[in-house]
């Protein structure tokens, strides 16, 4: 390789979920004196490119709602156009294609598989066949050492997690009550929040029923929930938050820009993902953590790799609302609990969630890819 190495990454919809905002902050981080990166994907929202095309020797978007079977040849040709040393894809499919476009180039490349975002408990036909496939890499890469257990991938050469990252400068540094009138909360309400795409794998009815029952054993405690993101379950869960009852006390607020601000408005932070899905490191819980915001989620097995239950954020299991009505209740009543898991979170964030220590990783990783 030459003095400074260049890194093609690629990936689907450039989006603002958090495999998304790790390629950015990774992208962001990297040192420019020692790295070159292009990037190229199927399509984009703005909010993104714009943060980081300064970082960028070059962008490329397909504008493509999906891609075609043989974009293999696109990216064939887009390699040959930036001679990549390395490309790093983020999904599946741009990982396929860049085993394929060696075929047809003659540039050579190697190629560090990031594409294992989650750990489920059981893996279905497809995501066998995706384990299978991993055989075919010599990097493949992890955000979540639960997610490499998942996939049968721990242990075996070329294997690594890389942790997300987050840039703290990117924090709000107002308090909450700055906060809150920023965003026209009132102070005297319990604020509950859940950033999370609405579908099926974040299960949204979980939180839902156990706001009811904390809004059914209120006493003098009020209590308001924040619904961020948008999806294909949205309409249904506005339903349900009538049939429950408690459509006064939830707000729908879609896809934000400001997501931080909520965050640091807020007094508890949920993430109700189900068992099936099983989430590898959430974006939402390490944001909550690095925002002061205690957080309660299920019992994934990703989470568990952040969320030490007792200490700095609770766990439930996943689907019991009972037990995530009494922990929302809980917290909503102690101060106490509150400060510490507050205090041990942002400990948590600073010792293996930094920009730093996620851009040492990826270094790492690029090293032992040259080596394989």
């Amino acid at each position: 390789m030459s003095s400074k190495i260049t890194i093609l990454f690629v990936l689907g919809g450039l989006g603002v979920g958090g495999k998304e905002r790790q390629l950015i902050e990774l992208i962001s981080g990297l040192p420019r004196e020692r790295y070159v990166c292009h990037l190229l994907v199927k399509s984009h929202d703005a909010y993104y490119v714009e943060k980081v095309k300064r970082t960028l020797q070059s962008f490329c978007s397909l504008d493509r709602e999906k891609f075609h079977v043989f974009d293999f040849l696109t990216l064939a040709k887009h390699i040959d156009k930036v001679k990549p040393d390395i490309v790093c894809s983020w999904t599946n499919i741009t990982s396929h294609f860049a085993l394929l476009a060696r075929i047809c180039t003659r540039h050579p490349y190697k190629i560090i598989n990031c594409c294992i975002r989650n750990a489920p408990m059981r893996l279905s036909v497809v995501l066998r066949l995706e384990r299978l496939l991993y055989s075919l890499y010599s990097c493949v890469v992890a955000n979540s050492n639960a997610g490499l257990i998942a996939y049968g991938q721990r242990g075996k050469k070329g294997r690594h997690i890389l942790y997300n990252g987050l840039d703290l400068s990117r924090m709000p540094i107002c308090s909450q009550r700055e906060a809150r009138k920023t965003l026209g909360l009132e102070m005297k309400n319990i604020v509950v929040v859940m950033v999370a795409s609405c579908t099926r794998l974040k299960d949204h009815e979980t939180l839902l029923r156990a706001f009811a029952e904390c809004c059914n054993n209120t006493g003098s405690v009020y209590y308001q929930l924040l619904i961020v993101g948008d999806g294909d379950r949205r309409t249904f869960l506005e339903t349900m938050t009538h049939e429950l009852g408690i459509s006064p006390y939830v707000t729908f607020m879609g896809r934000r820009d400001d997501v931080e601000m909520i965050l640091r408005a807020s007094d508890i932070s949920v993430l109700s993902s189900t068992s099936w899905f099983g989430e590898g490191i959430s974006n939402s819980i390490i944001e909550s953590l690095a925002c002061g915001t205690p957080v309660i989620a299920s019992e994934s097995p990703g989470t568990k790799e952040v969320i030490d239950d007792g200490k700095n954020g609770y766990l439930f299991p996943s689907g019991d609302y009972l037990q995530l009505a009494e922990k929302i209740m809980t917290l909503g009543r102690s101060n106490k609990i509150k400060r510490d898991f507050i205090k041990c979170g942002k400990v948590t964030i600073v010792e293996k969630f930094s920009i730093a220590s996620m851009v040492t990783s990826f270094e790492q990783i690029v090293e032992t890819c040259d080596r394989l």
